[in-house]
């Protein structure tokens, strides 16, 4: 990209089904995500490619074997439109290796940001338990 502000729109664009951030948020996001290169553009710090390995190698995403040995409370937040965890991964989860307390978060995809009331009090309430 040519200029930082290009840079925050293509983000916002990819990161829109993730979630609400304010614009203080997209703007951090983008300080945290972009690397000038030699020839004075900008450009993300981390590989685009890096979902390649969801689609073309899902076997190494069973993690069940080491998943089954946690012992400790564990909460498992999944935003509802997520991609990449699955409402039926999120209930194998559930039900099996530290059975997780679950929040679902409507209007999200697989990252919640931690930045809504909702999601905050999920979390707070884990704490608290």
């Amino acid at each position: 990209f040519d200029r930082v502000c290009e840079l925050e729109q293509w983000l916002r664009t990819v990161y829109r089904p993730y979630g609400w951030l304010s614009e203080g948020e997209w703007r951090a996001m983008t300080e945290s995500s972009l690397r000038r290169r030699d020839d004075g553009r900008v450009t993300v710090h981390y590989d685009p490619r890096i979902t390649y390995m969801f689609s073309h190698h899902p076997e190494d995403m069973n993690l069940y074997t080491q998943y089954d040995q946690i012992r400790a409370k564990t909460l498992l937040l999944r935003g509802a439109t997520s991609d990449v965890l699955t409402h039926a991964d999120a209930q194998e989860m559930c039900g099996r290796g530290p059975c997780p307390r679950l929040c679902v978060f409507e209007d999200c995809g697989h990252a919640p940001a931690l930045n809504t009331p909702q999601q905050i009090e999920c979390v707070r309430a884990f704490l608290e338990s």
